[in-house]
């Protein structure tokens, strides 16, 4: 799977890769071997999930599942129509746990699978955007992916996607697609059932070390700079705002960075394997 990888990157090195793809969508041309994963391992993984692990995708929304034992959710779910996505299924299945690090060796990345299993005609999620770069496996049938350009982009006519932000194009199996993140897309199923992984690439970004140092504040133990709510024309309002400020960028220090990528590289490979429950009973503190 690393040598697989490799190839479908095609660049010396993954920062040549970035700037080069990031900018737009990509689809390979090289198809990737999917056998392996059909809707009965999906059902079999399942069974080993924990509650909140997976849920449906109905008229464009998450909904929770009803309260049944989780063999029997795939049926439901197709019997009412709806899409059912499964969390982070790397840590449920060993074949996909392959994938993700094979794609956390090559990016030096956390990366986090998802598991969406559609009945035919089915819409998945509404039309919206992800926070992270994301690469779509189809598996299983044929699905028509909506991309409606990154966020503020005023919506242009259709045209077949060529590795810009605009356009329309059909999956199936064995198709990889690169989505860079904040690209507004929406995908429905055409020919089912339909099957396809996503693996999310959770970037060192700006962002991220913001959400890090929150985390920083928490486990601080210093007491916090309680600030009176002013009105803006109160005489006392900007120098509250500037004390706030200092307080803030107080937490940027010089080695704030340094501490974060050496925190970032050895949790990484840890958060990647994580299971569903000891990931989102962290998931308020992102990095932790």
């Amino acid at each position: 799977m690393n040598d697989l990888v490799a190839r479908l990157l095609g660049a010396a090195s993954l920062q040549t890769w970035y700037l080069e793809h990031r900018t737009g969508v990509r689809r390979w041309r090289e198809r990737v071997p999917t056998t392996w994963l059909t809707e009965l391992s999906l059902e079999d993984a399942i069974t080993r999930a924990t509650r909140g692990q997976v849920d449906w995708l109905e008229r464009g929304l998450g909904q929770g599942p009803p309260s049944i034992a989780p063999a029997r959710l795939p049926s439901a779910a197709r019997a009412a129509g709806a899409s059912l996505r499964v969390h982070r299924i790397h840590t449920l299945d060993p074949r996909i746990r392959e994938v993700a690090l094979a794609f956390l060796a090559a990016f030096g990345e956390e990366i986090s699978v998802n598991a969406y299993a559609s009945p035919p005609g089915a819409t998945g999620l509404a039309s919206h955007t992800d926070p992270y770069d994301v690469f779509v496996l189809h598996t299983a049938g044929t699905k028509r992916w909506f991309l409606e350009g990154r966020e503020g982009e005023a919506p242009i006519p259709y045209a077949e996607a060529t590795g810009g932000t605009h356009g329309e194009l059909v999956l199936e199996p064995g198709d990889l697609l690169f989505l860079p993140a904040h690209m507004r897309h929406r995908a429905q199923v055409l020919d089912g059932p339909s099957l396809h992984l996503t693996l999310s690439v959770q970037v060192k970004s700006p962002r991220s070390l913001v959400e890090w140092l929150a985390t920083e504040l928490d486990d601080g133990g210093s007491e916090p700079a309680w600030l009176p709510r002013r009105a803006q024309d109160d005489v006392d309002y900007a120098p509250s705002v500037a004390a706030l400020r200092r307080a803030a960028l107080a937490q940027l220090d010089a080695t704030a960075c340094a501490r974060w990528l050496r925190y970032r590289e050895g949790v990484e490979y840890e958060r990647t394997l994580a299971s569903f429950a000891d990931h989102r009973a962290t998931a308020a503190r992102r990095y932790r």
